[in-house]
């Protein structure tokens, strides 16, 4: 983990510094004051600046045009695109190590046409690329990577790029939790495993009547991928298996931060809102499971 970061030029943080981090660490402050953009920074950090990460946050975020190309111009101060550019650097381990994310807009050597619409090129339907590229600069990159841009901002090249996988994992878990189709992924990877029993430990803080949990897979009707469906819980002197979602938010809520802890050893694991869904009473067996 990092035991410093400072921040230049992303989101609202001019100049920022945050330093005595330890292995577990809360931020505390009012709405819109930069909390998430803080774990946004450490999210590219722990991932070296990886453009499957750099996507992962825009689109979390809605930062996309009518085409859903992710927009870059939203990280940099004032939403500037022409002179955006930021700085993430942070202090890894005992040692201090340090490591450094820079993305900012630069001059490219040409201009290039991008297709609009559905992605057809036809007579007057194309959109000039501006003379600006954005770079990636990052310990895993042997030099820069530059990938074009358009004068919005907007990063057609992307999704396109080949991430790369860096050898310490992250994971963002967002306000509204995992969706059922992680859910489902993280369940398959640690069942009959003893990380299912730490999973079903923490569940138990909410519904002491659990004793197991497993995804069941069938075809889903269209609608289903944004349910809880597919996932079911073993109780106590109940017979039948029972829907996860008959359970009540505050066990989802629970599930996913389970899951996450469970499948980020050896990382990072970045919540958003962590006590979002979860009542008072239960947050003390939720520090102590985290912790």
């Amino acid at each position: 983990m990092f035991s410093s970061i400072d921040i230049l030029g992303y989101r609202g943080f001019d100049s920022f510094r945050l330093s005595g981090l330890g292995n577990v660490n809360l931020l505390v402050g009012a709405n819109n004051c930069g909390k998430t953009s803080i774990l946004e920074c450490i999210e590219l950090l722990q991932s070296g600046g990886s453009p499957d990460v750099l996507n992962s946050i825009l689109s979390r975020r809605g930062e996309l045009d009518p085409r859903m190309l992710p927009v870059i111009r939203h990280l940099f101060a004032d939403h500037d695109v022409v002179h955006g550019g930021l700085i993430v650097a942070g202090k890894e381990g005992d040692r201090g190590v340090p490591r450094r994310i820079s993305l900012y807009s630069k001059d490219s050597e040409r201009d290039v046409l991008l297709p609009t619409g559905d992605g057809r090129p036809e007579h007057g339907e194309l959109e000039e690329l501006t003379p600006y590229a954005l770079h990636i600069d990052s310990p895993e990159l042997a030099e820069p990577l530059q990938t074009k841009m358009t004068s919005a901002g907007a990063l057609p090249e992307l999704r396109l790029i080949r991430p790369w996988r860096s050898a310490r994992p992250v994971r963002f878990l967002r306000t509204e939790g995992m969706t059922p189709s992680d859910i489902g992924q993280c369940l398959s990877e640690i069942i009959l495993t003893e990380r299912e029993k730490h999973v079903v430990d923490a569940l138990k803080v909410v519904e002491p009547a659990i004793v197991r949990i497993a995804p069941v897979t069938f075809e889903k009707p269209a609608l289903a991928p944004l349910a809880r469906s597919g996932v079911f819980v073993k109780l106590k002197n109940v017979e039948e298996r029972v829907p996860i979602g008959s359970l009540g938010d505050g066990l989802w809520r629970m599930l996913g931060l389970a899951l996450a802890l469970a499948n980020c050893r050896g990382g990072v694991l970045l919540v958003d809102e962590i006590d979002t869904g979860l009542h008072y009473t239960v947050m003390e067996d939720m520090w102590r499971m985290v912790s």
